[in-house]
């Protein structure tokens, strides 16, 4: 009886039983292998692309606030609590402002907030102050 080594010898181009397994548990092993950094890859690129979207949405906000405090600065002082005039912010955005006393102060100081809104979202909200010059 041949013994698997003289065969392989013998007959170099054919494999025998055994070599053939490992070559199978090989390949498997390098599929899953694969497999794992192309999953890794997917997520990362899906958790990249959701932290720019916020970037780009915070950036925004910042805009449209910076905005809307120029905008309260200009208007003209209002004498009883409630709005100044809004800018017009992107599609999507929606930008509130209220206002009210201003706690222990003599009736020209006001408290105005400034609320930004994606798609309904509360995204950046500011407070400042409007004197009546």
């Amino acid at each position: 009886m041949k013994s698997v080594a003289q065969s392989a010898i013998r007959n170099p181009g054919r494999k025998t039983l055994r070599q053939r397994g490992f070559m199978l548990v090989e390949s498997l092993v390098a599929i899953s292998i694969v497999g794992t950094g192309i999953l890794a890859a997917v997520v990362s690129l899906s958790t990249s692309s959701r932290a720019t979207v916020e970037a780009r949405e915070q950036a925004t906000a910042a805009w449209v606030i910076t905005s809307q405090v120029e905008t309260i600065k200009a208007a003209p002082y209002v004498a009883e609590p409630g709005t100044y005039p809004t800018i017009t912010p992107p599609e999507g955005y929606t930008v509130t402002n209220t206002t009210s006393t201003f706690e222990g102060g003599d009736g020209f100081i006001q408290d105005v907030t400034i609320e930004v809104f994606r798609h309904g979202e509360l995204i950046s909200t500011v407070e400042m102050v409007k004197l009546n010059n």
